[in-house]
């Protein structure tokens, strides 16, 4: 009897149908993971039902000081939220929010479906849905995220990339490995590629031709930063070995880098998205433990010590911080045109971002009213506003929904949120 071919396998036969045929030499390709992302593009991988084609889940630890992080009656924004006002119309907040999990030491695997580290989580799941469309079926990315490891295959754990030179080498260069000490080293890789890349330009459209020229800029960009942070960030003291690859001496934790490290992890994911490298980005931002400092906040200590403080003010502080890094991330995405349209629509028109925590009261180590986030650009969901949900569970099958991929998708709670996406 025949097998009956899965939509992935459907979908990665078109892909490799659209490679075969594009009339580019396969050495040129397979040296070029822009090249296969443009042979992405034009395999014309559908989007779901809302137009979302794309997801990134980012993880913030330990919640917030209950009733800070919400849409109140008069649409303000609570204080820990306060910093995504510029981008809460495109922004829902979720109240009555149930995580799994609770405490410290899951490393985060109740948030995303797993069970006490030992059940493949909802990304890596995932993964294996939409991976096969893209060069990189799914990125794992984090600012000081080392111990964190929640998502999981064959109940082993997927490590997160905290160094955003290796996680642009890995990208851009088409390689895995250590972190060039000399920063003319970072531009190599990609230097390399674009020499691939002009190899089959001539064969390109005006259109790819065009989009090629954009994701080169951001990239451009990207190299540009990761060349200016130098040596170490500012602000970089005493660490034998950080989680970026710069060395220093001494045991005290990273005090500097947190904003720098993310906004740079953020760049190069938004690029990543947009030159077709990838359809799926899980970014961690430190472990449930959360014991990393932020610069901008050099008196309260680490996120832990504020959460533990007895005090709601510099918790709140801290937790507002952390929003504005989700708030970055939004706006990267909403000023970044999507290429594969050319109408104007941003990769936040077609990409869903699911901000995800591991507890409601990070001092009471609870689970309830959880401050979990959703945003996206799509005019298929109304922003700007509250929602009641009554799971984290919920909220995964409303990301499977939205891509279209319910029924390949095991159910974590009672199916997808009313409502919510029309």
């Amino acid at each position: 009897m025949r097998k009956l071919k899965t939509p992935q396998d459907v979908r990665r036969r078109n892909f490799l149908k659209t490679v075969a045929s594009s009339g580019i030499a396969t050495s040129a390709l397979k040296a070029s993971t822009l090249g296969l992302g443009l042979m992405a593009s034009r395999a014309g991988f559908a989007a779901g039902p809302n137009g979302i084609k794309r997801v990134v889940i980012v993880y913030i630890p330990d919640g917030c000081v209950p009733g800070t992080y919400q849409f109140n009656s008069d649409g303000s924004l609570g204080e820990s939220a306060a910093p995504l006002e510029s981008v809460k119309g495109n922004l829902v907040i979720f109240d009555g929010c149930t995580t799994r999990g609770g405490g410290h030491g899951d490393g985060g695997t109740g948030v995303l479906g797993g069970n006490n580290n030992s059940d493949e989580t909802y990304d890596i799941t995932l993964e294996g849905v939409i991976g096969d469309q893209t060069p990189f079926p799914s990125l794992q990315l984090g600012v000081e995220s080392d111990g964190i490891r929640f998502s999981r295959r064959n109940k082993e754990s997927i490590g997160f990339t905290n160094n955003p030179r290796s996680a642009f080498t890995r990208l851009f260069g088409d390689t895995v490995g250590e972190v060039p000490e000399d920063a003319r080293l970072i531009r190599e890789p990609f230097e390399r590629n674009l020499l691939e890349i002009q190899a089959f330009k001539s064969k390109l459209s005006a259109e790819e031709t065009r989009r090629l020229d954009q994701h080169e800029a951001a990239i451009q960009k990207i190299i540009s930063n990761l060349e200016n942070a130098g040596d170490a960030p500012a602000g970089c003291t005493n660490r034998v070995q950080n989680n970026y690859g710069w060395e220093n001496t001494g045991s005290t934790p990273e005090i500097g880098s947190f904003t720098q490290v993310c906004n740079m992890q953020i760049d190069t994911l938004v690029a990543a998205l947009s030159c077709n490298l990838t359809n799926l980005v899980t970014l961690a931002l430190g472990t449930d433990a959360a014991e990393f400092n932020a610069a901008e906040l050099p008196d309260v200590g680490t996120f832990h010590t504020t959460v533990h403080s007895g005090r709601d003010e510099p918790y709140i502080q801290f937790r507002a911080y952390l929003s504005e890094r989700f708030a970055y991330l939004i706006s990267q995405l909403k000023n970044t045109p999507d290429p594969d349209l050319g109408d104007g629509s941003s990769l936040l028109d077609t990409t869903l971002v699911l901000q995800v925590t591991c507890m409601g009261n990070g001092n009471a180590h609870d689970q309830a009213n959880a401050p979990f986030a959703m945003a996206t650009a799509t005019k298929n969901m109304v922003g700007g506003r509250g929602f009641s949900v009554t799971s984290s569970d919920e909220l995964l099958d409303t990301v499977s929904a939205a891509l279209g991929v319910q029924d390949q998708m095991p159910q974590y709670g009672s199916g997808p949120a009313g409502g919510l996406l029309k």
